[in-house]
């Protein structure tokens, strides 16, 4: 008898309800992993289209006047959509050109997470940032790499920068309008505070405007008068 006819059948078990929902969970997953990468990818190939049509005027040469034109009209592609697509691709071809390599070997975050990453990386250019700020930007920016940036997360650094800018923008004004109170008064103490208002002014526009308020409350002559309210009147 030989060896074939002698081989046991298979005695394997079949699988599980519980071992089947795994198996079909992980393709799932595995195939959803391949369609957003392909997505990405689409997304940022579609940014490379543009800015060539973009560079060697094909859009001229389809009788548009613009790249505009051209993508509203041939592509059905509204403004904010084109410089959307363009943007991401430029940023990406100048900071991270392993997510366009053929065959890619790194996987690229999402979307989103791009757009946040681009944000981080723009305020993280920003000079005098503090040290909280910094770390805060530099952990948005390693959330983002790493495909683990939450819509909240980016929400929440982005209203404190809001509020911020917009807090130094109305105390510099205020500020503006106490020197212009100063300089139309005939009070000898109030003009010679002007010279101390420039450099207060001068410094805020520098992006330091707090550390500009104790030296506004230490050195502006308390005149006590109504003609001259203070900094914390002006921002009420």
């Amino acid at each position: 008898m030989s060896a074939k006819n002698n081989a046991k059948p298979s005695t394997s078990e079949p699988k599980s309800p519980a071992q089947l929902a795994v198996q079909a969970a992980g393709k799932i997953t595995g195939d959803l992993i391949c369609s957003l990468q392909a997505e990405h990818k689409s997304f940022l190939r579609i940014g490379q289209l543009l800015a060539e049509v973009r560079d060697q005027k094909h859009y001229a040469t389809l009788h548009h006047p613009d790249l505009e034109d051209y993508a509203d009209k041939r592509l059905q592609l509204c403004r904010s959509s084109l410089y959307r697509y363009m943007k991401v691709y430029a940023w990406v071809l100048e900071r991270h050109k392993e997510w366009l390599e053929v065959p890619l070997k790194v996987r690229i975050p999402d979307l989103y997470a791009i757009e946040g990453l681009i944000w981080a990386e723009s305020e993280l250019e920003k000079k005098d940032l503090s040290a909280g700020r910094k770390k805060t930007l530099e952990d948005l920016k390693q959330k983002a790499l790493d495909g683990k940036l939450r819509k909240k997360d980016l929400k929440a650094a982005r209203v404190a920068t809001n509020s911020t800018e917009e807090g130094a923008r109305r105390l510099v004004i205020s500020t503006r309008a106490l020197r212009k109170r100063y300089a139309e008064s005939a009070n000898l103490k109030a003009q010679k505070a002007l010279p101390l208002f420039d450099e207060i002014l001068g410094i805020m526009e520098s992006g330091q405007e707090t550390a500009c308020l104790s030296i506004l409350d230490a050195w502006v002559p308390k005149l006590h008068d109504a003609e001259f309210p203070s900094h914390n009147s002006m921002l009420a």
